[in-house]
């Protein structure tokens, strides 16, 4: 991995210090809270693979490739780094700081670090506060996902708590996931459920503990086949998934495994395992399996007909509803929009720019929290009708 090698910032040196004590306070932990296993896999599984972690502390990077504080990823080429491939980030929020004319923290030096190497070609997903008012909220994000429910992080493994006191708390705050990709053809803004996340995430992370226990055939002994990096079995996986669902007519992966007499991943698994033992690229795997994701899906266009047909009108509606999206590239979910003009159709003598902007963060922000539909349109009809009408505004 290439790095630029710089002197280490009183940042760091205040971090190596930090882990160096022999009890912590939950106020020092600062910018070291740590992405949960469940959330990045869930994340992973979306948005990936990432094979670069941007921010870490040098002991909880989630990626084979990471930069620590010493690095100093503000000042590396990650376009280089990356080769094509995804970053992860679970960036530090502590105020901004410069040390020998380079940023070391702080979040507008991040995001706009990000764009750079955005237009460069590089990729990168981060896991962020939902706080949209912030002066170094990404509105130039390439896509946006408001996680629904609040999300808890962890401790750092290093925290040694000076007394009872001093445990995580289970309140959390409200996150949303930021794509920077420019090559991006999907909605510009979404929601997602955080138990979904972490349902899926959780597959995950049990797909990869199952395939580092892959038991050798007929073995009784407890003893175990020599196995690839769970890692890179994983990767295969997933990317063969992923660019099979790129290809134009692809069936769902739900519909293929929901049709398929076997474990399919857990074959995929295995044959990842087996092609990498065996000498086979990482490139090489992916593209087997993708070609046994497509014989797979031609035996369902043969035996599901109907089922398929459906879905394929199914599929073809969402993309042009996702193509016709992109032209518009809304500031907004679909579901923020419809609300607010529900509400604006009872008051339409009170339609503003001002209030159409005010009552979308708001309506955002109680659908984060999990409102109901018709509690959030009850919510933005009350404002309205406190308003006057906009021929009465003085």
């Amino acid at each position: 991995m290439t790095k630029t090698t710089t002197a280490p910032s009183s940042y760091a040196q205040r971090l190596a210090k930090l882990k160096q004590q022999t009890q912590h306070y939950l106020k020092e932990v600062g910018d070291q809270w740590q992405t949960p296993p469940a959330l990045f896999w869930g994340v992973f599984a979306k948005y990936g693979p990432f094979v670069l972690d941007l921010f870490t502390d040098g002991s909880n990077n989630k990626c084979p490739k990471f930069y620590t504080v010493e690095d100093n990823a503000l000042t590396q080429d990650w376009t280089a780094e990356l080769k094509g491939g995804k970053a992860y980030a679970n960036p530090p929020y502590s105020r901004a700081s410069i040390e020998d004319g380079n940023a070391v923290t702080g979040m507008r030096s991040i995001i706009k670090k990000t764009l750079i190497e955005r237009d460069k070609g590089a990729k990168m997903v981060y896991v962020i506060k939902s706080a949209t008012s912030e002066v170094w909220w990404p509105e130039d994000a390439d896509h946006v996902c408001f996680i629904r429910g609040r999300i808890s992080f962890d401790l750092p493994e290093w925290f040694k708590p000076a007394d009872k006191k001093q445990e995580a708390s289970s309140a959390g705050f409200a996150c949303a996931i930021a794509v920077f990709d420019k090559e991006w053809q999907g909605e510009r803004m979404g929601y997602i459920n955080r138990d979904d996340l972490l349902r899926d995430g959780q597959i995950m992370l049990d797909m990869v503990e199952a395939a580092a226990q892959v038991k050798a055939p007929g073995d009784n002994q407890n003893r175990t086949q020599p196995i690839a990096s769970a890692f890179s079995i994983t990767f295969c996986v997933t990317r063969a998934w992923n660019d099979y669902l790129d290809s134009e007519n692809s069936l769902s992966k739900e519909l293929i495994t929901a049709n398929t007499a076997f474990d399919v991943e857990s074959e995929f698994e295995a044959f990842a395992n087996h092609c990498l033992l065996n000498g086979d690229s990482e490139q090489e795997v992916k593209q087997s399996l993708t070609q046994r994701i497509v014989e797979l899906a031609a035996n369902i266009r043969m035996t599901v007909e109907p089922q398929q047909n459906t879905q394929i009108d199914i599929e073809e509606q969402i993309a042009r509803e996702t193509e016709k999206d992109n032209q518009t590239k809304s500031v907004w979910p679909n579901e923020v929009f419809e609300l607010v003009e529900k509400a604006f159709a009872a008051y339409p003598e009170k339609i503003s720019n001002y209030r159409h902007r005010h009552l979308c963060e708001r309506a955002n922000e109680l659908l984060l929290l999990q409102h109901k539909h018709s509690d959030v349109l009850t919510e933005l009809n009350a404002m309205l009708d406190k308003c006057e009408p906009m021929g009465e505004v003085a």
